[in-house]
């Protein structure tokens, strides 16, 4: 509420006889007493909360619609594309920048299946590769395994050799996309999502 208009509106009213009745004037005085700030008196600054609000909302959604693999046909339209094989936090890294309000989109990489055609089309600084340890990626997928009541000895998803055969294609891949690269081995996500907000911020 601008101070100036308050007055004028309550003074107009008095002129006209017309019953005036002033909402936000004693809030505002208390509010500043209380606080210690005055008002910035700038209209529009609730629809810019909303903007933002609506930004992050249209993020999310198209983060989910382009979670692991899904709709390729879309990733032109991504801001980030994040890549890695399983295990690697794509879609938690994903979920988490999405309401940072960047639409953000995944995509495992799979020795035996190939990247879409799509992802060769995109501006390589809009792509950020994930990279960890073997070491790391083994203990992190044989839990994912003992989660879902499964064994880890019997699956070749936890065996080393095929662990180290799929980051070395993953690299590879990243090689040839000429993208940007980031180690998440004992990494938080919030550590990891900072670094990429960083290029995010470059590629603006």
């Amino acid at each position: 509420m601008n101070e100036k208009i308050r007055l004028f509106v309550v003074g107009e009213a008095e002129k006209l006889g017309v019953a005036c009745t002033d909402l936000f004037g004693s809030l505002l005085h208390a509010l500043t007493s209380l606080v210690g700030k005055k008002p910035r008196e700038e209209p529009g600054l609730s629809h810019l909360l909303d903007e933002d609000y609506f930004k992050r909302v249209k993020a999310v959604e198209f983060t989910i619609n382009c979670d692991d693999g899904s709709n390729p046909q879309l990733l032109h339209k991504a801001e980030l594309i994040l890549i890695g094989v399983s295990r690697t936090c794509k879609t938690p890294l994903s979920m988490y920048l999405a309401h940072k309000g960047i639409m953000t989109a995944n995509i495992p990489l799979v020795p035996e299946l190939e990247a879409p055609e799509e992802l060769f089309e995109i501006d390589p600084k809009k792509i950020v590769g994930l990279v960890i340890s073997p070491e790391k990626l083994v203990e992190l997928r044989t839990k994912r395994l003992m989660m879902l009541g499964l064994s880890p000895k019997d699956s070749a998803y936890t065996e080393k050799e095929r662990v180290r055969k799929e980051l070395d294609y993953a690299r590879n891949l990243m090689e040839r996309l000429h993208v940007r690269v980031v180690d998440v081995t004992m990494r938080a996500i919030e550590e990891t999502a900072q670094e990429i907000l960083t290029v995010v911020q470059e590629n603006r």
